[in-house]
């Protein structure tokens, strides 16, 4: 008998922790997409002032209001050329806590290596 409840519990506790973390759902990527936006342009303005901005979702798992995605923020600049970074972000319905760079295009490649120095 006793194994069986422990093998019960066990099921139960995977339940919850798989359901903590759901995909986020289109409002919330609404939201995440322009926090994410505002953080990046904010950051790497002076490096790379942008005209038309584009956040895309690798993935997005959000519960209630917390999130935690991969994206690709992608610029296109004065000149018509298109610059781009890519970075996981945690945070909590519109405020990014933590956002994290981990590759860039040419124009953005001094910004986000000394971003991710300075992140760890």
């Amino acid at each position: 008998m006793m194994k069986s409840v422990m093998g019960a519990l066990v099921v139960c506790g995977a339940l919850v922790a798989g359901s903590a973390f759901a995909e986020c759902d289109a409002t919330q990527e609404k939201m995440v997409g322009k926090a994410i936006a505002d953080a990046v342009a904010a950051e790497t303005g002076k490096a790379a002032p942008a005209h038309k901005e584009i956040v895309d979702l690798d993935r997005c798992e959000g519960g209630s209001s917390h999130f935690d995605t991969r994206f690709k923020y992608k610029a296109v600049m004065a000149d018509g050329k298109v610059a781009w970074i890519e970075g996981r972000a945690r945070g909590t319905n519109d405020r990014i806590e933590d956002i994290r760079y981990t590759r860039a295009s040419t124009e953005l490649a001094a910004f986000a290596q000394g971003a991710m120095v300075a992140a760890r």
